[in-house]
């Protein structure tokens, strides 16, 4: 009996269509899930764009001006680097405020004068308040400006460290009706750090009922550089998108400062 080869021939093309067929299905379908359906990364309001992560180009100090074109710098302070946006063109020269100094006992300290350079931007938006500072204090040891875990802080100028402080404990005897003190006053943890071409910079924190501030302490030319961004606001009302996204902005910023000798 002899087969009909055209009826094989037939099979054959049908076959080889519908595998074309399955390939290009295929194909689409990736293209389309990898387009449309794939998860992506998003940005969330506390992260800057691409392009803020990167550090400006270096414009160099001009005497009359301590920051220009988003870039704050300052021989008399030590330092250079990127500010966040929304503080471009704000910022002006403030009155220089007071500091201590003292043992880490004397918890108050006493006075060691004024410091020495102080620049300020402040931005008010109805009842909130966003500020970021940059001071230039004389290198000694005593309590810190800079708060981390709504605890204080002090510097040792001989260790160039920031700690945290452990004081000493009162128990009251309620059978005696007297009060027991065990413990002294001690450096407890160091606070958070980061390292920029071999100057420790210290990262303090602090997120209380209507006030979020970041402080930023460093040792540069044997003076203290003190750098403060504050978000004051009514407690219950949401911060706004920009402020929270300039905290994250000026810790990306500080990781490219450059330190003026």
């Amino acid at each position: 009996m002899i087969k009909d080869s055209r009826k094989q021939d037939g099979s054959a093309h049908i076959f080889i269509v519908v595998i074309l067929v399955v390939a290009i299905v295929g194909a689409l379908g990736f293209v389309v899930w990898k387009n449309f359906l794939a998860p992506k990364d998003t940005l969330t309001t506390a992260t800057v764009s691409q392009d803020e992560e990167k550090p400006a180009e270096e414009t160099g100090c001009e005497s009359d001006v301590v920051e220009a074109n988003g870039i704050f710098c300052s021989e008399e302070i030590g330092v250079q680097f990127q500010v966040p946006s929304i503080f471009k063109g704000k910022f002006e020269k403030a009155e220089n405020y007071d500091i201590f100094e003292g043992k880490m006992e004397n918890n108050d300290g006493t006075s060691a004068g004024k410091s020495l350079e102080f620049y300020k931007a402040v931005i008010t938006s109805g009842q909130e308040t966003l500020s970021l500072s940059v001071a230039k204090e004389p290198l000694r040891s005593g309590y810190s400006s800079i708060g981390h875990s709504l605890q204080r802080t002090y510097f040792n100028a001989t260790t160039s460290n920031l700690n945290l402080v452990n004081g000493p404990t009162n128990e009251y005897d309620s059978v005696a009706d007297t009060m027991k003190t065990t413990g002294g006053w001690s450096e407890g943890e160091s606070v958070p750090s980061f390292d920029v071409s071999g100057t420790k910079i210290y990262y303090g924190q602090i997120g209380d009922a209507g006030v979020l501030e970041d402080g930023y302490l460093m040792v540069v030319n044997q003076n203290l550089v003190v750098i403060k961004l504050k978000h004051a606001y009514i407690p219950g009302d949401n911060p706004r998108i920009e402020y929270e996204s300039s905290f994250t902005a000026l810790t990306n910023y500080l990781r490219h400062i450059k330190v003026l000798e």
